[in-house]
């Protein structure tokens, strides 16, 4: 009997240590609590009342009002995004568009990026006491890359490593590296499966994800990194004119469309971030819409609007390098938001 009651002690510390939003909140100093909880939430005071009529008028006619009520969203800085998400889906297409480009322009900052899960873990968490655990985690994916693993085996926390033989990955400083010179062509993939995270077959019918990747020196033109969502992947080539995005297929590379010049050179000296929208369009097609940002340079945006056959059933997502030669590929972090979740 004792030793029952122990391994029952033992549960929910084992369900609590998959938890990301658990991990983040202790490398913070802040444990599960409802007084911890809370103590992770002080100063996170918004005008929500202001928030909330600036978002209405955000689909006002007067363009001077809709203009005011933007800039006033955007001056609530960093903490407004956790707020936004929040809000229910809008059927209006004004205040979708503009409630998007007031993400892209506050997404930029990844430090506050990381202050905002740590609000956005303690504020779940404490909806959830008493209750069972969320295996969707309040609707937010969230990972930071924060253990040292000098080389990945199988995967890593809730991800898996697919890679041939021979082709390294590891993670150290807060950020995965696919390690380039390496045999073969074949990918390296760090793949995020919907069971493992939100917890079902699929992911969404409408969700993004948000990484902030860079190459290291070496070879340019000769490989890529980016993003894959079900068997589409969303790439460009670091220190290459131009960058050179493209949609490809996954199974066989192949391209769906040509490479484009996204308006400026990804650099090997600073970060860039690639958004990702997806949204299922009923059975026949996903719509794949991309934003990459660099500081400095003005943001590329593309979208496509893939076959339901071609992309597959959106069963995982991943961070991805190809090609034999050229540098690192390097993800310093990875969020998955479910939209109006």
């Amino acid at each position: 009997m004792n030793r029952l009651i122990g391994l029952l002690l033992l549960l929910p510390a084992l369900t609590w240590a998959e938890d990301w939003r658990v991990d983040l909140l202790a490398e913070a100093g802040f444990g599960t609590t409802e007084a911890e909880l809370r103590k992770a939430l002080k100063g996170d005071e918004l005008d929500r009342k202001r928030l909330a009529t600036s978002y209405e008028q955000l689909g006002s006619e007067s363009y001077p009002e809709r203009q005011r009520a933007q800039k006033a969203i955007i001056s609530a800085g960093p903490e407004a995004l956790a707020w936004l998400r929040e809000q229910p889906p809008t059927d209006n297409p004004e205040i979708h568009a503009r409630v998007a480009n007031i993400r892209r322009l506050l997404e930029l900052n990844s430090d506050d990026r990381r202050d905002r899960m740590v609000v956005h873990a303690a504020r779940s968490l404490l909806r959830e006491l008493g209750k069972a655990r969320d295996p969707a985690t309040g609707g937010i994916f969230y990972d930071w890359f924060g253990d040292k693993v000098p080389e990945l085996g199988k995967g890593y926390r809730r991800f898996h490593l697919m890679a041939p033989a021979g082709m390294k990955s590891k993670v150290e400083e807060r950020t995965l590296v696919h390690e380039g010179q390496r045999p073969g062509d074949d990918d390296q993939r760090l793949v995020l499966r919907a069971t493992e995270w939100p917890g079902t077959e699929v992911f969404p019918d409408q969700f993004t994800l948000t990484a902030t990747l860079q190459g290291t020196p070496g070879g340019s033109g000769t490989w890529h990194l980016g993003i894959t969502v079900g068997g589409v992947r969303a790439l460009y080539h670091p220190d290459y004119r131009g960058g050179g995005f493209r949609f490809e297929g996954v199974d066989g590379n192949k391209h769906l469309g040509g490479n484009q010049n996204m308006g400026f050179t990804p650099s090997t000296e600073k970060p860039q971030q690639m958004r990702v929208s997806v949204l299922r369009q009923g059975h026949d097609s996903v719509r794949l819409s991309v934003t990459v940002t660099q500081q400095g340079s003005d943001p590329y945006e593309q979208t496509i609007e893939v076959p339901a056959e071609t992309i597959g059933a959106l069963t995982e997502v991943s961070l991805d390098r190809s090609g034999r030669s050229g540098g690192d590929a390097r993800f310093s972090e990875l969020m998955i938001e479910v939209e109006g979740g």
